[in-house]
């Protein structure tokens, strides 16, 4: 099925609808990693990659541990949840990988979501 097709509507996780929904054109030139919800929907077509292992809040972040091997553009899908950029940190079990980022553009240090 393709990404604009509407049965997607009713398929993916209302806090991905919410988060789409509340942003406006300036919002997409404003953080580097959010798309459009075709380009999500696509996205979500590779996350059998890759498995949400566990999570925890730090006093500088969240850190979100996965197990198999994490394609970092799929950061969105933690970033979408209002969760700042700068303050996440991805640790894949495969070849023992932690992704801190650096970004320079994050919708949710000027907007909040309340998902």
């Amino acid at each position: 099925m393709s990404g604009d097709n509407k049965k997607w509507e009713k398929l993916l996780p209302p806090i991905y609808q919410r988060f789409v929904s509340k942003l406006d054109f300036n919002d997409y030139a404003n953080d580097e990693l959010i798309y459009n919800i075709v380009s999500i929907i696509e996205d979500l077509k590779e996350l059998k990659t890759w498995k949400w292992f566990s999570s925890k809040e730090e006093s500088d972040g969240f850190v979100v541990i996965v197990t198999g091997e994490f394609l970092p553009r799929l950061t969105w899908f933690i970033h979408a949840q209002d969760i700042a950029l700068s303050k996440l940190t991805i640790k894949a079990d495969v070849h023992d990988t932690t992704y801190n980022l650096k970004v320079y553009k994050d919708v949710t240090l000027y907007k909040k979501f309340d998902l």
